[in-house]
């Protein structure tokens, strides 16, 4: 019986790690030139602290990168930008016009802090950690 016990906890241990997604950290200078283009292009001020590669069970490739300027951004297996996340203001020039245009319209008195593309919408939280979501035509949807 001890042993059966025994086995099941291995097993269910074993399971569990092997389907959790491996994690490896590499140096900066092995990013993708498209990514260290994007990083240098909206956060010139910034340096990478980090970056991690995340690697699932479908062989899709994500980058995570974290910049001194306390910023995370998030990129896809094809190198494009999916979430950004700050402790403050993201550049205007990470968020699209149209968003941009609507959150100055709206909510004048506040910055947008992350903004994320999931599935068919976007998603962006300010400063005041209201949280709008929006088509991937900009458009607003609630």
């Amino acid at each position: 019986m001890k042993s059966l016990i025994l086995n099941i906890v291995l097993l269910t241990y074993s399971v569990f790690f092997l389907s959790c997604d491996k994690e490896k950290i590499i140096n900066a200078e092995y990013l993708p030139q498209k990514i260290k283009d994007y990083v240098s292009l909206h956060f010139p001020n910034c340096t990478i602290t980090k970056v991690e590669i995340e690697d699932d069970q479908d062989d899709d490739e994500m980058y995570e990168v974290k910049l001194s300027c306390d910023c995370e951004l998030e990129f896809d297996k094809f190198e494009n930008i999916i979430e950004i996340e700050c402790k403050s203001k993201l550049p205007d020039s990470t968020i699209p016009t149209k968003i941009l245009s609507y959150v100055n319209s709206n909510f004048p008195n506040n910055y947008i802090v992350s903004w994320e593309i999931k599935g068919k919408i976007q998603k962006v939280e300010l400063s005041d950690k209201n949280k709008l979501v929006f088509d991937l035509e900009d458009n607003f949807l609630y």
